[in-house]
């Protein structure tokens, strides 16, 4: 009796263990795979050049991305002076760089921050804030974003220049869409060795926080890269700045570039626009500069987010694009069918 009473339970036990067994296996067979397996960073499209590129670092005479170890050439617009009641600063909102993203396909914006002139920095602190939004804005949408000191007069004020360089650095420094403009156009009047003396003083300030991409204005409303180029400022992150007007320089100034870019150094051109002249371009039109831009990789900011009745504004007065911007967007669209990002 004894005997089969232990017989049962282990029948039973059996039995239990068999159903068991059976219910763990349809439970693997109909369970869906894992899912939590993140994808591939090769299948994450970047959202925009800064998540492709990374920080854009000077290699030699071209700029490249940290990420990509090759050549860099991103293109976009310049906000126009910031100054308070000049009638433009009314641009410097996240809307416009939401527009300028996705209308425009820029990739690059230029906060041009007065500094000295009426209504500017010095004399209202709503710059800095306009500035900073801009900056964020960027951020936000994955561009690039260049904090530009715009004025023609910088060492005139180089105190200033560290204090508020210094406070952009450790506040945005960090992030790769940053560059730094230390100095937008020096005069014809300023020596080089003026204009470099007053970098060499801000840069410490800026390196202290970030070694993000500094970009230093030249002599002649930036045109003088190759003085630059013949007594570089020693520091491994460093372009010039390079400004161009079509209309109104030719073949001449653009071959100060080329000696630049021949003596090896980093070139960035953070202003151009389309202002023709009674002198004339010496032949040169639009396309020859665009044409020159593309073959040596510079990346470019367009002047200027404007409704301002002048020629190289964006916008007419009463809406619409001018004749040059419609040019500029075009040239904008055009590169964006063939950037590597996209």
């Amino acid at each position: 009796m004894k005997m089969m009473r232990l017989l049962s339970i282990l029948i039973l036990v059996t039995c239990l263990a068999l159903v068991l067994v059976l219910a763990l296996s349809r439970q693997m067979a109909v369970s869906p795979p894992a899912t939590d397996v993140p994808p591939s960073p090769t299948e994450i499209p970047p959202k925009g050049p800064v998540d492709y590129y990374g920080e854009l670092i000077v290699s030699g005479n071209r700029i490249h991305g940290d990420h990509t170890n090759e050549p860099a050439q991103v293109r976009g617009m310049s906000f126009f002076w910031s100054n308070t009641g000049w009638g433009q600063e009314k641009w410097y909102t996240a809307e416009t760089i939401d527009q300028m993203v996705d209308e425009f396909n820029v990739e690059l914006v230029r906060a041009a921050m007065g500094v000295e002139e009426r209504g500017g920095y010095l004399y209202d602190a709503k710059n800095q804030d306009r500035l900073e939004t801009v900056v964020e804005a960027a951020i936000d949408r994955n561009i690039y974003v260049i904090i530009d000191w715009h004025t023609h007069h910088a060492e005139d004020n180089s105190d200033e220049a560290v204090a508020f360089f210094s406070e952009m650095a450790k506040k945005y420094g960090e992030y790769d869409n940053v560059i730094f403009e230390i100095y937008n156009e020096p005069l014809d009047t300023a020596s080089w060795d003026t204009i470099k003396t007053y970098a060499q003083q801000v840069i410490p300030a800026i390196r202290e926080y970030s070694d993000n991409l500094i970009v230093v204005g030249t002599r002649t409303w930036s045109q003088n890269v190759d003085e630059a180029s013949l007594d570089p400022i020693d520091d491994p992150n460093l372009a010039y700045g390079f400004h161009f007007y079509v209309g109104s320089h030719g073949n001449y100034v653009r071959s100060l570039a080329e000696t630049a870019l021949e003596n090896g150094v980093a070139l960035f051109v953070t202003e151009w626009g389309i202002w023709p002249e009674e002198w004339g371009p010496d032949g040169m039109d639009e396309e020859d500069w665009m044409a020159f831009v593309d073959e040596h990789q510079l990346s470019w900011a367009n002047w200027a987010i404007s409704n301002k009745y002048e020629p190289p504004s964006l916008f007419k007065l009463g809406g619409g694009l001018t004749e040059n911007g419609q040019f500029v967007k075009d040239q904008l669209d055009s590169a964006a069918e063939d950037v590597p990002w996209r």
